[in-house]
């Protein structure tokens, strides 16, 4: 015989019987103390599967559960243009309705709003591009839940443009390095905290002090059609184009730094892309026992095959490298490789 529920089991029961969810019970002043994953497990325990939603959510409600999943709380939601009228019940009875989870207060008192789902899924160009940049020159801390980018004045318009894609009032600062390297020089740095975002990120790949550790993503995290875009990043961040001309003749060398796994990796993606049997090579960056690593491309039709790969038709870039891809075109071209 199976198990025969304790009196507060059975109550449970019978009020998941009559139509009351976990989450409802919850707020019972009976259950004071409870958390609806506490009713969940007594249900599952008897074999009672969690409802489905009877329709799918009309065009209203899924604005209402897209905008929540951003990030934004039902408060800031009912001061909207697009939800005027809606009150905090009917917010959240739409919400209850289609099984969506609520956060807890410590997640809605958030200061600052940030799409911290942006890396949950790697599913468009922005995301494999940007995962990429932060592979190269991002960071998480281990203390906190902080994500962090620091560039150099120049490239403050490109820090700008991740601002408006995570669709965060997080602000760019600057700072002054007054000793040590770059000393003197002026960066730009921004800083979001978002646990969402740091968890996904780490869960892409993105590790504390990943500079010797790194390895390149699967095509499970990065799909195969989307890992040109996340190369890119990456390359935008620490990757470089150097041209030099002896003898009157134009030569230019790709040169992408990391770890020996990684550039492996992206050396194998790279040549598997563009059908090549060969493609560079890599070398030792520095004379100790590290994992510091660099990849270097030369011969004009390799490089320009590569750069085509990378930049042709992108939608996002760092406009330095990318102005530096064209120069590279318009001589390339010029030269016609004689």
């Amino acid at each position: 015989m199976g198990k025969t529920p304790t009196e507060f089991e059975q109550q449970v029961i019978d009020l998941y019987l009559n139509g009351i969810k976990p989450y409802s019970m919850a707020r019972m002043q009976k259950f004071r103390g409870y958390y609806p994953a506490t009713f969940d497990r007594i249900l599952q325990k008897y074999g009672y599967k969690k409802r489905v939603p009877k329709s799918l959510p009309n065009s209203f409600e899924q604005e209402l559960i897209s905008f929540y999943q951003l990030g934004y709380s039902v408060p800031q939601m009912i001061k909207m243009k697009q939800f005027e009228g809606a009150t905090l019940s009917r917010i959240y009875s739409v919400l209850i309705k289609h099984g969506i989870n609520r956060r807890s207060n410590k997640i809605n008192s958030r200061v600052h709003n940030v799409y911290h789902g942006f890396f949950t899924k790697i599913d468009t160009e922005e995301k494999a591009y940007w995962l990429g940049f932060i592979y190269a020159d991002g960071y998480i801390t281990k203390r906190g839940n902080y994500v962090g980018l620091a560039l150099a004045q120049r490239d403050k318009s490109h820090l700008e443009k991740l601002v408006r894609t995570l669709q965060t009032d997080y602000t760019i600062k600057e700072y002054k390095v007054t000793n040590g390297y770059g000393k003197g020089n002026t960066f730009c740095r921004l800083i979001l905290c978002s646990e969402i975002m740091k968890t996904d990120l780490v869960s892409k790949g993105v590790l504390i002090n990943k500079s010797l550790k790194l390895i390149f993503p699967s095509f499970q995290i990065v799909p195969v059609e989307l890992i040109r875009h996340f190369i890119r990043g990456y390359f935008d961040g620490d990757g470089s184009l150097s041209h030099y001309g002896p003898n009157n003749k134009n030569h230019f060398t790709i040169k992408i730094c990391g770890t020996y796994e990684f550039l492996s990796n992206l050396k194998s993606c790279l040549r598997d892309a563009l059908e090549l049997g060969g493609l560079g090579s890599i070398c030792k960056s520095t004379n100790n026992n590290k994992n510091n690593y660099y990849l270097t491309i030369g011969g004009n039709i390799q490089v320009t095959a590569v750069l085509n790969h990378l930049y042709k038709n992108a939608t996002i870039y760092l406009e330095r490298k990318y102005f530096r891809y064209l120069h590279f075109l318009q001589i390339a071209n010029k030269d016609s490789f004689n």
